[in-house]
């Protein structure tokens, strides 16, 4: 999902926009739009596992205020999961296409992704 902010700086896409995801992401994709499609398509996955945030799942649907409410761990989690998506893609010459000359494969979350989003003590194991 991504908003139809005038300023594209500032757009979101999931969690996260394209500045803070390059500021932490030395080698993410040189073009935006490759980038975008990386950062969607982990931010779906993460909400899969992530737990419920009310307005602040979709914070680019709602009022800034609701951004805030995002844990900066699910931020980091949705740009590491797009970094394993954007190294499948580019290790991997069978993955699907989807859309113009880009090809996008999505790999499991790993355990370090699953605990920013559901770290152990919140899980509700009982031993």
């Amino acid at each position: 999902m991504t908003t139809t902010l005038p300023d594209d700086d500032e757009r979101v896409h999931g969690w996260v926009t394209v500045p803070e995801a390059r500021a932490v992401w030395p080698g993410a994709p040189k073009t935006d739009d490759v980038l975008v499609r990386m950062l969607v398509a982990a931010h779906e996955m993460c909400l899969e596992y992530a737990p419920e945030l009310g307005p602040a799942r979709y914070p680019e649907l709602y009022e800034p205020q609701f951004r805030q409410a995002v844990p900066e761990r699910f931020r980091q989690a949705q740009i590491l999961q797009a970094r394993a998506i954007w190294r499948t893609t580019r290790d991997n010459a069978d993955a699907e296409s989807i859309g113009g000359d880009y090809e996008i494969n999505t790999p499991t979350m790993t355990g370090r992704i699953l605990q920013m989003l559901r770290p152990p003590s919140m899980t509700g194991l009982i031993g």
